[in-house]
């Protein structure tokens, strides 16, 4: 698959959610902000999961063991407990 294409909706999916924060900015009405706010979750979402679908389970794989709170002030060897699950 192709890296750059699933990397792309990744980061789509970032700029999507950051307009939440626009939101409260535009003159919506109350529902105008919900259906607003459902159509950001579901179109980020959606772009989160073709993104990740594109550059494949080995990548997201590969950056999942950066998430682990444990390793981000530990410089040392990585223990088996560290190591994130496959499949």
């Amino acid at each position: 698959m192709d890296p750059m294409g699933g990397g792309g909706f990744l980061i789509l999916s970032c700029l999507i959610y950051a307009t939440f924060f626009v939101m409260p900015f535009l003159p919506l009405s109350t529902e105008g902000r919900v259906v607003m706010g459902t159509v950001i979750i579901l179109v980020g979402e959606g772009a989160a999961w073709l993104g990740t679908v594109l550059v494949g389970a080995s990548v997201v794989a590969r950056y999942k063991r950066f998430l682990i709170p444990k390793r981000w002030f530990h410089h040392g060897e990585i223990t088996p407990t560290d190591k994130p699950q496959e499949g």
